[in-house]
C-alpha cells in the first residue's frame, strides 16, 4: 500500500503543479527555450495525474469488492455506496464550509458562493458543453 500512497501524492502533485501552471493566479511559467519545451508537459500533467488517480482508485475498489465476495461470498453493491458516501461527503462537507467562510470573511469573492455547483457534483459540466 505504500507504493499506492506514494503514486497517489504523485499524481496529486501532477494535477496541483499543472493548475499552479496553467490556471492559478500565481502564473508559474518556465521562460526561455527550456520554458517551450515544458508547456506542453504543463498542460498535460493535470491529465496524467488524474488518469493515474483514477487507474488507482479502480484498482483499491475492485481489490475491495474481491475481498467482501471471499470473504461474505457475496458483494453489497448498497453497502459499497454507504462506504463511498460516508468517504466523499465529509470532505465536500468540509470543503464548502472552508470555502464559505473564506467568502464571507472576505478573503474570496463572491463568486466563490458557487459551492453550490460542488454539492450537487456539476462542476465541471461547463467545460463539456452540458
Amino acid at each position: 500500500m505504500t507504493a499506492l500512497d506514494g503514486w497517489r501524492a504523485i499524481s496529486v502533485g501532477l494535477v496541483i503543479f499543472s493548475h499552479l501552471a496553467t490556471a492559478s493566479s500565481l502564473a508559474i511559467r518556465p521562460v526561455g527555450p527550456a520554458g517551450r519545451l515544458l508547456e506542453p508537459f504543463l498542460r498535460e500533467a493535470g491529465s496524467l495525474g488524474v488518469h493515474i488517480f483514477f487507474v488507482i482508485s479502480g484498482y483499491v475498489i475492485v481489490r475491495g469488492l474481491i475481498a467482501e465476495q471471499a470473504k461474505r461470498g457475496r458483494i453489497s453493491m448498497a453497502g459499497f455506496y454507504i462506504r463511498r458516501c460516508f468517504r466523499i461527503l465529509p470532505p465536500l462537507a468540509i470543503y464548502v464550509a472552508a470555502i464559505l467562510a473564506l467568502t464571507c470573511l472576505g478573503i474570496l469573492p463572491p463568486k466563490a458562493l458557487g459551492v453550490w455547483k460542488a454539492l450537487t457534483f456539476t462542476c465541471n459540466f461547463s467545460d463539456c458543453g452540458v
